[in-house]
């Protein structure tokens, strides 16, 4: 199922069509992955889910991305749509990684700077 962040329902409709059509298209060009047409078509549904940041089933990626692989060796041009596929999934790492810092800055000073002080002196903390 393709999915899209957007808040009116009108705008979520839309997405989702969009999304079926795109995984249609893919779905239908992996049919035939050593024709020319069908790279392109793959590609150009790569590119417009990029372009509309419509997340697609992982399933339909893996499997009809498996289909244009396994016909480079025949069609050199499949490496086109494969390219596309992996920017595709560099495209999803990015969309779900967290936007925010990672971890939470905490000053730690004052909780460990006491329990150093007692576990190393002072005279040893300091290089002469």
């Amino acid at each position: 199922m393709a999915w899209m962040e957007c808040h009116d329902l009108g705008t979520r409709m839309a997405v989702i069509e969009k999304g079926f059509t795109i995984t249609n298209r893919l779905t239908q060009a992996a049919t035939q992955p050593q024709n020319e047409n069908s790279i392109r078509q793959a590609s150009k549904a790569l590119s417009d889910a990029k372009k509309y940041r419509i997340r697609i089933d992982p399933n339909v990626i893996k499997d009809t991305g498996e289909q244009f692989i396994g016909a480079t060796a025949a069609q050199p041009l499949a490496q086109q749509a494969v390219q596309q596929y992996l920017d595709y999934r560099s495209f999803l790492n990015r969309e779900l990684a967290p936007s925010g810092p990672l971890e939470k800055k905490v000053n730690i000073a004052p909780v460990f700077l006491p329990h150093l002080r007692r576990v190393f002196p002072l005279t040893q903390l300091v290089r002469r």
